[in-house]
């Protein structure tokens, strides 16, 4: 610590670049035999943003991506990170103009742009047992925030004959922009189901896009036209 700052009086926040290497984030040595802390642990009790999963903007002037913060382990509870989230943002390729779309409470992820640029699609994670991911579109400065799938989330648990279950996760859109795919689980009356469905922009006509479903994830489109 500096010898003018005896305590830390402030949480501890570390923002690592996004190439930041294994040992960096978690710890390691570099050849010279003594272990060096990583951001992970710099962050204890403070702070660790991690910044994940950039797409360009079709016209290749502006970048989303999602930030994840990190919450702290409680005393005794090594197991556990309290108060992890993640939001998306938008900055210009530059890295100018950088600013949050979503807010922090919905855990918001995966985003994909419109062809038009207009707005972004993105899965969401839970937030609690009654509201299960699913799939979202918003416009680039923050407005228009709708859920396309409006997910059931979990119900009946304790019950197994009762429990029901159901989120929406890693969406894109079409080339022509008339069409999301997505991936969609399901469990109800003791049957799950998963695979990918394709709907409208404004999610309506929602279906499965195969008969025989099956679990995929990451889906993308081609640019070949469907036959």
């Amino acid at each position: 610590m500096p010898s003018g700052s005896p305590l830390i009086i402030r949480p501890p926040f570390q923002d690592p670049h996004h190439t930041a290497t294994t040992a960096s984030i978690v710890g390691g040595g570099s050849g010279s035999g003594v272990a060096k802390p990583g951001a992970a642990s710099l962050a204890h009790k403070g702070v660790l943003f991690l910044d994940l999963a950039p797409r360009f903007s079709p016209d290749g002037s502006r970048v989303v991506f999602t930030r994840v913060r990190f919450g702290s382990t409680p005393p005794g509870q090594d197991w556990r990170i309290t108060g992890e989230t993640s939001a998306l943002f938008v900055v210009y390729a530059d890295g100018s103009d950088l600013r949050r779309v979503t807010s922090w409470g919905i855990r918001a992820g995966d985003a994909d742009w419109s062809p038009d640029g207009t707005s972004i699609v993105f899965e969401t994670n839970f937030t609690h047992l009654g509201n299960g991911p699913s799939v979202y579109v918003v416009r680039p400065d923050g407005s228009g925030l709708e859920n396309l799938t409006d997910d059931h989330g979990t119900t009946g648990v304790g019950r197994f004959e009762a429990l029901r279950f159901e989120h929406s996760f890693d969406p894109a859109w079409s080339p022509d922009g008339q069409r999301i795919v997505f991936g969609h689980g399901r469990l109800a009356d003791g049957a799950f189901t998963e695979g990918l469905m394709a709907m409208a922009p404004d999610g309506s006509g929602r279906a499965y896009v195969s008969p025989d479903v099956a679990a995929e994830h990451q889906a993308d489109w081609g640019t070949a036209p469907l036959r």
